[in-house]
């Protein structure tokens, strides 16, 4: 899993209409070439600062890199002009089967005996 975090300096905003404008056009673009999921994530009264959170998952490193990446170049593309990138973190983390579900070699449900379990239970309503 990858995530992006790509900070924008707006210049040319007067107004937060103008910083969606440009803000609208990146996630866009994102959506549209690339196979990253994309959010604003920064404050969101500033008139001339925008900030983008980017996740790509893939079970290779090296492929969640190329998409983030490439996000990156989408991103410098559709501002051009408008704004520029002031900063960019990214962070790659793999994990594991284990790491969320324990031993996955056991049934999920507690046993192999067909004995019913909590889940059996009907909830309150």
């Amino acid at each position: 899993m990858g995530v992006l975090r790509v900070r924008l300096h707006i210049p040319a905003a007067r107004s937060l209409k103008d910083r969606r404008m440009v803000v609208r056009r990146c996630v866009d673009r994102l959506r549209a070439r690339t196979a990253v999921s994309v959010a604003e994530v920064g404050p969101l009264d500033r008139w001339q600062v925008a900030t983008l959170g980017l996740c790509a998952v893939s079970n290779d490193a090296a492929v969640t890199e190329s998409h983030l990446m490439k996000a990156l170049d989408v991103i410098e593309g559709a501002i051009v002009g408008d704004a520029v990138v002031t900063s960019h973190e990214r962070e790659l983390r793999r994990y594991e089967d284990t790491d969320f579900f324990g031993d996955l070699s056991v049934s999920p449900r507690g046993g192999h005996d067909g004995e019913g379990t909590d889940d059996d239970e009907e909830l309150p309503r």
